[in-house]
């Protein structure tokens, strides 16, 4: 029976261990998504479009959800007059939340 007591107990802290880890994590990157996304947004007030383009888009290598994060990039790329990825970057964020106006507006 102590045995049985034993490995459940051990189990359980397993199981905890994986839980602070993943859920640590997550906040690490949260609060690297926020810095990159501030050092975006700070060359893209620059005018340094390509830093910018950069740095947004290793805040979608992390995650590749963030619809904000690829209406900036579309937006550098229209002022780089690159307009294909500018549409391109419009229309992903469109497909993650088409109920986004701006983005409309934008496109």
């Amino acid at each position: 029976m102590k045995r049985k007591t034993l490995l459940t107990s051990i189990f359980l802290f397993l199981i905890l261990l994986v839980g602070l880890f993943i859920f640590g994590s997550k906040i690490g990157d949260s609060k690297d998504i926020q810095a990159m996304i501030e050092k975006g947004d700070n060359y893209l007030e620059d005018k340094d479009y390509e830093k910018a383009i950069e740095m947004y888009r290793q805040v979608l290598d992390i995650d590749g959800r963030h619809v904000e994060v690829m209406e900036n990039i579309a937006d550098a790329y229209v002022w780089i007059d690159d307009l294909d990825q500018g549409i391109h970057f419009y229309e992903k964020a469109l497909n993650l939340d088409d109920m986004n106006v701006d983005t409309y507006i934008d496109l």
